[in-house]
């Protein structure tokens, strides 16, 4: 077990490395491109590790291997993006526009690439990381462990609760954007020129169930969440195509103002 963790690290970090780098060449910008704040992909482990435990008796024939691992690995992608879109009614990823995909999730390009990567790691990859983590001393290797999933743990714990707050930042949007346009006022923005300008639209209608106020602690809880919200800016720099399947154009507001705040100096 204790290996298989640093097994599971490795890969974890490797394959932040490779999704780094494929999505800089397309897009000519670094960003980390994780879920977790750390340079880890866990996903990108977890598909290892089980690429290994069920292709490895089929490496005698590569091309029987691609294949399998090509049906595993989109398996792996395709579930994964249905748990992260339903823990967080976010959509992370769309591959809408590239050719022959599923409901954006997955696609035959990267279908094809994780297909070719899989037979790297069961051939070449895996055995070349195992004769070096064979090297650690087993009183090492378990204290590397444990450090390993303390990290993971903080780092998870971070990340779920900045979605949580982004999560209730949305609702508390939308709930007060219902509440404005009962009044016939619009909300296009998320900042203080459109705060200013709402107050003063709402200085000359009657405080209908304490709209102002209600506006007010809305507007003052966002800002608190800005303050913090280097998670979530990340988060959104990361996925830029990232979207809320509950709150959709408020998302959009949010993810608009988070960047404008992090990018104003």
């Amino acid at each position: 077990m204790v290996y298989l963790i640093l097994y599971f690290t490795v890969y974890s970090i490797l394959g932040w490395i490779c999704e780094c780098l494929y999505c800089a060449a397309i897009d000519r910008v670094w960003v980390n491109r994780g879920f977790l704040n750390g340079p880890v992909c866990p996903v990108y482990g977890f598909g290892s590790l089980l690429v290994i435990g069920l292709l490895d008796r089929f490496s005698y024939n590569i091309l029987l291997l691609f294949i399998m691992a090509v049906i595993i690995t989109t398996a792996i992608e395709y579930i994964t993006a249905v748990i992260l879109e339903n823990a967080f009614d976010l959509k992370w990823w769309d591959y809408s526009n590239y050719k022959f995909n599923y409901k954006g999730r997955i696609c035959v390009l990267n279908s094809l690439l994780f297909g070719v990567l899989s037979v790297f790691l069961v051939k070449v990859l895996h055995p070349f990381i195992i004769a070096k983590i064979s090297l650690i001393p087993t009183k090492y290797a378990l204290i590397s462990a444990i450090v390993i999933i303390i990290i993971f743990i903080i780092d998870i714990i971070a990340t779920v609760t900045s979605l949580v707050d982004m999560n209730e930042m949305l609702k508390k949007i939308t709930q007060i954007n219902i509440e404005l346009k009962g009044l016939g006022i619009s909300m296009d923005k998320l900042n203080d020129l459109e705060f200013d300008k709402i107050v003063n639209l709402l200085k000359k209608t009657s405080d209908i169930k304490g709209i102002k106020s209600k506006f007010e602690d809305t507007y003052n809880y966002f800002k608190k969440m800005q303050l913090r919200s280097s998670t979530q800016n990340r988060l959104i720099k990361a996925f830029p195509n990232m979207k809320s399947k509950r709150y959709g154009e408020q998302f959009k507001k949010l993810k608009d103002s988070i960047i404008d705040y992090w990018n104003k100096d």
